[in-house]
């Protein structure tokens, strides 16, 4: 399971690239506070509504809290963008 921050996947949606997400780990979770994040600035995104409804990208209600508050640390750190499960 692949779980990412907004970084990753904005800066794909950018370049036009979002969709070497999919051909690299074919689905990618995400929490809701990313997905409101990516809606705020890529709400009118082909590219972007296309990866949600092809389940490309998939929303992910986060039910652990001692799970974000043990990973937050590691966002952020250069190379370390999506945190692989």
């Amino acid at each position: 399971m692949i779980v990412s921050n907004s970084t990753p996947i904005s800066n794909l949606l950018h370049i036009k690239h979002v969709h070497l997400l999919q051909k690299l780990f074919r689905e990618v979770y995400i929490p809701d506070a990313v997905a409101d994040e990516l809606n705020a600035f890529f709400k009118d995104s082909h590219d972007f509504q296309y990866c949600l409804n092809n389940n490309h990208i998939i929303i992910k209600k986060v039910e652990s809290i001692h799970f974000v508050k043990h990973m937050t640390p590691y966002l952020h750190q250069g190379e370390i963008e999506a945190i692989c499960l």
